[in-house]
């Protein structure tokens, strides 16, 4: 039997693996209480917190999916200013060289506990370029800008890029991380946020850049998440070097996308967390999800996963159902 870190490179690699990779078994995250949010992080008020960057305040409220923004006069980075050009005397970008020693302790207990014979020592970074973009501005002004302002929104990412660069060397080069697993939302369930064009205009090079200095500073698979509509956008996921789209929705028709690309990409996702993870689920449904994803995308390029960003569900006995399930799927598809 092979061992889940082995088992997850055969499966994207085109190999032979011995059964489904079963959701994160693959990866131990290193994702709260980054030393860079234990200098320089605040919380604002209650479920706040900062990121460092910018800075931006952001909110999670009990029982939601995931942590969003908090806009609005005086909180929003650059919602104020008359002129984006001027962008550059608003953002503050953490200072890496005067993390001190001590910020990095959370972090050092953490690593002990990874067994790195079966998992990948993971580091979860958020938010993705995109999603930096509007957190800074607004959504509305972020998008509107996408027309106004290319140029602006393009050297706001690759300014973020020089940061997320030496941030991640510095992580990999301290605890030997093996897979980045990064954050950016890119649509809504049935359309992108952006056009490809546009995509292509503002994104696609500052990404190949930051994936580029990921590979130089010895990381062996990149995963992005994007719980979204995002099917003409894989062709610029493989361009910019990622080796899995986790999170990904059925509305993008996985199964045609397997076929396609499958052997330049793993999908990571497919079963709907909208759809399983909700009070009282019946586990009927869960079977017929997982055993229906399961047998549309075969074993290869494919790892059955719920589609938030991570290996937590917002009702906990989801989790263990799910993977209950892929189990069942693994003992009836793998010889």
């Amino acid at each position: 039997m092979l061992s889940k870190r082995d088992n997850l490179l055969e499966t994207i690699n085109g190999g032979h693996p011995d059964r489904f990779v079963k959701r994160y078994e693959a990866f131990f995250p290193l994702q709260f209480g980054d030393p860079v949010s234990v200098t320089y992080s605040t919380n604002p008020a209650e479920y706040q917190f900062t990121i460092p960057y910018g800075p931006i305040t952001m909110e999670m409220a009990p029982g939601s999916p995931g942590p969003m923004p908090v806009e609005g006069p005086g909180i929003t980075v650059l919602g104020h200013i008359d002129d984006l050009a001027n962008w550059r005397d608003y953002v503050k970008v953490p200072d890496l060289s005067r993390i001190p020693e001590q910020s990095f302790g959370p972090w050092d207990d953490l690593v002990t506990k990874c067994d790195t014979s079966q998992q990948f020592l993971t580091l979860m970074t958020f938010p993705g370029l995109l999603d930096h973009i509007h957190f800074m501005m607004g959504m509305q002004e972020a998008m509107v800008a996408t027309i106004t302002d290319p140029d602006i929104l393009r050297a706001m990412a690759e300014q973020y890029v020089d940061y997320l660069s030496e941030y991640v060397a510095m992580v990999v080069k301290r605890y030997g991380i093996e897979v980045v697993h990064e954050h950016d939302d890119w649509g809504s369930k049935h359309s992108t946020l952006i056009s490809k064009a546009t995509f292509d205009e503002i994104l696609l090079e500052p990404y190949k850049r930051l994936h580029a200095a990921y590979r130089d500073a010895g990381v062996q698979v990149i995963i992005h998440h994007s719980d979204t509509f995002a099917a003409t956008l894989v062709p610029e996921l493989i361009e910019m070097d990622t080796d899995i789209w986790q999170g990904c929705l059925t509305s993008n028709d996985l199964p045609k996308l397997v076929g396609e690309y499958g052997k330049d990409i793993t999908f990571m996702g497919g079963i709907d967390s909208d759809v399983v993870d909700a009070e009282n689920v019946d586990p009927a449904l869960v079977a017929r999800k997982v055993d229906e994803i399961c047998h549309a995308m075969g074993t290869s390029h494919f790892i059955p996963c719920t589609t938030m960003g991570g290996p937590d569900t917002i009702f906990p006995e989801i989790g263990p159902l799910v993977d209950a399930e892929i189990d069942r799927m693994s003992a009836e598809m793998f010889n």
